[in-house]
């Protein structure tokens, strides 16, 4: 599949995402200004709000730690240029059997990833990721988000510890599931609880020190129990609790994650029917045509200007090509 994006990135880390391809994922768009996460989905029309989850130094610390356990690293002085930009490559062979082998093009001025690929059966390497143009401008303009009628602003309250939550079943409506020990090499690196008006949910972070996936768990009494996988994402529902999980790693790689998750054997399921897509217990807003006095603009306003609750813009434009 080949998604292309616009990325717009700050020296800090600040960064604005924008899918442009495939048509069935147009105008998703992520924000995080180091403080703040937003995400907004137009065929849902919901913006997420909630915590950065650019991660701090101690989480990048355990991550090289980790990965250095995980995989053999080695550079190569010089690679070819990408972007028009010189880069360093970075190879990573993993130590445990069932995980590609993986390349990482860094942008030499700022170690910028700009080139992903991962190693095929025949030896040779699939780009997973392609920057095709990137630019570090000093000034940019604002960012602006054109939902289409009044999308549902989702907020989450700041992320807290999960075990550290008192009344963490009667919270939650379950005990949530953290495994102790998760096939290939993977750890859970964090595991938060986060809340909205909606209810609350389990978030964990997994990774081997360089691939990642993030597994959500919340009551969904809607679902089918089994295991299934559409796109990037796989899903586990057992006893009413479903587990959905986000990756670009490969479904049987997915499949074999989230089954540590389960407490007896998952088997598989199809995906639900179009229009039963699982929205983490999210409420839906009203259509355009229902909505009072007609639909109405939300997050119109250019990214910190005045009035509005958004971050300040932030700095590097570019547009980047995926392929998947």
């Amino acid at each position: 599949m080949l998604q292309k994006l616009k990325l717009e990135q700050k020296a800090m880390g600040d960064q604005y995402r924008q899918i442009l391809q495939p048509l069935s994922q147009q105008g998703i768009a992520y924000l995080d200004s180091g403080k703040k996460s937003f995400m907004y989905l137009p065929d849902q029309r919901i913006v997420f709000e909630c915590d950065s989850d650019i991660e701090g130094l101690q989480d990048l610390a355990s991550r090289a730690e980790l990965a250095a356990k995980n995989y053999e690293l080695r550079c190569e002085a010089a690679a070819s240029q990408v972007a028009g930009r010189s880069t360093y490559c970075v190879v990573a062979e993993p130590r445990v059997e069932g995980l590609p082998a993986r390349q990482f093009y860094l942008d030499q001025q700022t170690l910028y990833p700009l080139r992903f690929a991962l190693a095929g059966d025949n030896g040779s390497w699939k780009i997973s990721m392609d920057t095709q143009v990137i630019d570090f401008p000093k000034d940019m303009p604002d960012l602006i988000l054109n939902p289409v009628g009044t999308p549902r602003k989702v907020k989450f309250d700041p992320a807290q510890p999960l075990f550290g939550v008192r009344n963490l079943k009667g919270r939650l409506g379950f005990d949530p599931v953290v495994p102790k020990q998760l096939p290939f090499g993977f750890e859970v690196q964090r595991s938060e609880l986060r809340k909205n008006e909606d209810g609350n949910l389990a978030v964990l972070w997994l990774t081997d020190g360089l691939a990642t996936a993030r597994v959500y768990e919340f009551r969904c009494n809607q679902m089918r129990e089994g295991i299934w996988s559409q796109g990037s994402n796989t899903v586990l529902t057992e006893d009413g609790v479903t587990m959905f999980m986000v990756s670009d790693l490969a479904q049987n790689v997915r499949k074999s994650l989230l089954s540590a998750f389960a407490h007896r054997q998952p088997f598989s399921i199809p995906p639900p029917a179009p229009g039963r897509s699982v929205n983490l217990g999210i409420k839906a807003p009203p259509v355009p045509a229902e909505e009072p006095n007609g639909p109405k603009q939300m997050l119109s306003k250019p990214l910190g200007s005045p009035g509005s609750a958004t971050p300040p813009p932030m700095d590097g434009d570019g547009d980047s090509e995926t392929k998947n």
